[in-house]
């Protein structure tokens, strides 16, 4: 695709323009101050020059009337769910006999599950970042534009790479798409995976002492002691030098997490964190833990209009006890959010039990997916049951009882 393409949909006066070069509509993509970064200009340049390999990138424009009224962002990717899933095996993830069944019985199903997928969504990230419509649409207005896309995306399949599946990826309950609208285009699949977690930060809270106050004993003596463990690191928020002198370690450090994570969709470009950085400027941050004068782990996140979006991780396992360097990273995310004044971190879908033990909570979001053909999309729910990861995890309540 090298020009704008424009579909009619089934709404009056609603047309979607797409096309797969960010500079031929860098002019009409910023729609609203409201805009969160994540669908902003400066990062999806960033991603476009750093993307992971294999992904193309697309991007719409809804236009109502002759205004823009909306934004999309589309991942095309390959799906290879058996490479996905094999290290679950080969790191010895499956801790029991039956778990090591269940994973072969998922590995002979996907096998079966090898096709490009058209994601409306940003797999770099969990939350709502594949549409951004301005506040004067309605919810039922948004839905049946969300629906009419995904029949778009599959009837002219050749420009999305020919893909097979459409996903709209981490739509929040306040954006869920109705039965009715499902019923439209009755291919569509209502799916959930593993809920991002989430923390409120209180306004009281103007420091860790009176975050910790607000702890059960047993959770603050436990968080006190992940915190003597750190006391000899360094925390320096690195610039766009900074990066660039570290990052062929900070990658390293990435890949050591990544590799032992299993289900991973996406692999990072080398040079991805340095690229939104140089992008995006005081709206990402990039922090580098230091242990004696060595590069032992990192954090980033984005801050976006009071709220914290926690970002990609490294650290070194080895070390990973000796310094609770994982705990302590959830920490320095808590601090700087207080420091920056946040009301929320978006802490994502990894290591639930822990989060929630800081006092994070878990946010479902919702995910819609159709397959281009009518008889596999009929299996959809099983095979997505059989292919998701989950994670046994016990919810923990951390903070005092508040007393009337």
């Amino acid at each position: 695709m090298t020009c704008l393409e424009v579909f009619n949909i089934s709404l009056d006066q609603v047309t979607i323009k797409w096309t797969d070069n960010l500079q031929e509509i860098d002019s009409q993509w910023s729609i609203s101050d409201d805009q969160p970064v994540l669908m902003s200009l400066p990062y999806l340049q960033g991603l476009a020059e750093t993307k992971p390999e294999g992904m193309d990138l697309l991007y719409g424009l809804i236009v109502k009337s002759n205004k823009i009224i909306g934004l999309v962002l589309c991942q095309v990717i390959g799906f290879d769910a058996e490479r996905r899933l094999k290290i679950q095996i080969e790191t010895g993830q499956a801790a029991t006999l039956s778990d090591k069944i269940a994973l072969a019985i998922k590995l002979f199903v996907a096998r079966k599950v090898k096709v490009y997928a058209a994601i409306i969504g940003n797999l770099m990230t969990a939350g709502p970042y594949g549409f951004y419509f301005l506040p004067e649409i309605s919810e039922a207005e948004r839905s049946r534009i969300m629906v009419e896309l995904c029949k778009v995306v599959l009837d002219h399949n050749t420009i999305f790479r020919k893909s097979q599946v459409v996903v709209i990826k981490d739509l929040p309950s306040s954006s869920r798409i109705p039965g009715s609208n499902c019923k439209l285009y009755s291919r569509l699949n209502e799916f959930t995976i593993q809920p991002s977690m989430c923390l409120r930060i209180e306004p009281s809270w103007d420091n860790m002492d009176r975050y910790l106050n607000d702890l059960e004993s047993k959770y603050r003596l436990k968080i006190r002691n992940a915190l003597t463990k750190s006391g000899d690191l360094q925390v320096v928020d690195a610039d766009v030098d900074v990066i660039s002198l570290y990052n062929s370690e900070i990658y390293a450090l990435y890949r050591e997490v990544a590799e032992s994570a299993g289900f991973n969709l996406v692999d990072l470009h080398p040079e991805y964190l340095l690229g939104i950085k140089r992008k995006v400027g005081n709206s990402f941050a990039v922090k580098l833990i230091f242990g004696k004068g060595q590069l032992i782990g990192f954090y980033s996140y984005f801050y976006d209009k009071g709220y914290m979006n926690a970002h990609f991780v490294g650290y070194r396992k080895n070390l990973n006890k000796q310094y609770h360097l994982y705990h302590n990273i959830l920490l320095y995310y808590l601090k700087d959010a207080i420091a920056l004044k946040c009301q929320n971190i978006e802490f994502a879908r990894t290591a639930l039990e822990m989060k929630s033990s800081l006092g994070a909570s878990p946010v479902d979001y919702y995910c819609y997916l159709s397959h281009g053909s009518r008889f596999v999309n009929h299996l959809v729910p099983r095979i997505l049951e059989m292919l998701k990861p989950v994670e046994v995890w016990q919810p923990r309540s951390p903070f005092k009882a508040k007393t009337v």
